[in-house]
């Protein structure tokens, strides 16, 4: 089997990761290899997932949170594979629970070869995960994947949960999204701290700071299902919103506007289905979306102020341009997709 080429990080990144460059390289390289070793029966499958593999996110995490600790070992490498087959499996679950047909540009797993198929290959990249995990040797590394991997689960519990539920508060939603995202997130900074031996108050401070950045990370993705173009995404978007999950933009314009129950009849599914466009629209008009992204704005300025002072500047300014990024231009929707796209 042909070996997946990783794609390539967006420009905006390249900078952002120099200190960590060729680490992620190496991480790239290595659960390339790893998908490619995988039985034939699944080969294609693990050939089509590879493309899931995007910003590297968590991994940049995991790397930069061990450089501001300390120096990069082994370990490292081991975790940062690990951290990135979790997030995989996540996405290939996400696409079944959403019923999603549209990732990177492509067709998604559960399109090309079902849902059994889909399952069973999100259990065979959490599963990778673990065995990845094991090589750094390192038991309290390994709880703390695992700890992390049944959070997400949890958080995605809570949200099918809630679906329906337009009484959803803004709390309960940051709690639900400091579950299903921002754990991992938060998780691949103290698996960085933890394996270059930075001690606790790095470990704490570093876990903050990934927690915060992955809450706002998941506030802009939200308003991206919301108003963001389908063609630019290169997945499937309003998947929320057919699926009946609130997220911040929805309950802040059901706060705002002044009409409660004209923007809940818009949310109620009628016989030809949901009026997405609709709901777009009054989504911008109410400020909802400026709210959503000025709250993301505000977890961004926590996580840079959990960034210590002493951290070495090249390694602090990448992580305080990392935290820029997760709200900047290249994220957020600049408009809602014109009615009828």
């Amino acid at each position: 089997m042909a070996r997946a080429r990783p794609e390539t990080t967006p420009g905006p990144l390249d900078e952002i990761y120099a200190p960590v460059r060729a680490k992620i390289e190496e991480v790239d390289r290595r659960f390339a290899d790893e998908l490619s070793a995988g039985d034939s029966s699944i080969a294609e499958l693990l050939a089509h997932v590879s493309r899931y593999r995007g910003k590297r996110l968590r991994p940049a995490l995991l790397l930069l949170s061990g450089k501001a600790a300390g120096n990069l070992n082994p370990a490292h490498i081991h975790l940062a594979m690990a951290v990135e087959a979790v997030h995989t499996a996540t996405l290939v679950h996400d696409d079944v629970l959403d019923e999603a047909t549209l990732r990177r540009h492509a067709p998604t797993v559960n399109r090309l070869w079902g849902n059994e198929a889909s399952v069973l290959l999100g259990d065979y990249l959490f599963a990778a995960a673990f065995k990845y995990a094991t090589r750094a040797e390192n038991i309290e590394a390994s709880r703390i994947l695992s700890d992390s991997s049944a959070v997400v689960c949890e958080g995605e519990l809570m949200q099918i949960e809630e679906r329906g539920n337009f009484d959803l508060t803004e709390a309960r939603y940051i709690e639900i999204v400091k579950k299903k995202t921002a754990s991992l997130c938060a998780a691949s900074c103290r698996l960085g701290v933890l394996c270059a031996d930075g001690g606790e108050d790095a470990a704490r401070s570093l876990f903050e700071y990934g927690e915060s950045l992955g809450v706002a990370f998941q506030i802009v993705d939200d308003c991206l299902d919301l108003v963001g173009r389908e063609s630019e995404a290169g997945k499937s978007l309003g998947t929320d919103l057919k699926k009946g999950k609130l997220t911040l933009p929805v309950i802040s314009m059901l706060n705002r506007s002044s009409s409660r129950e004209e923007i809940l009849l818009l949310l109620r599914p009628k016989d030809g289905g949901l009026d997405v466009d609709a709901v777009r629209k009054s989504a911008e008009e109410s400020g909802a979306i400026k709210h959503a992204l000025a709250v993301a704005a505000q977890f961004i300025d926590s996580a840079k102020a959990c960034l210590a002072a002493d951290t070495g500047p090249e390694i602090r300014r990448s992580m305080s341009n990392l935290a820029d990024y997760v709200v900047s231009s290249q994220r957020r929707p600049a408009r809602a997709a014109p009615v009828g796209e």
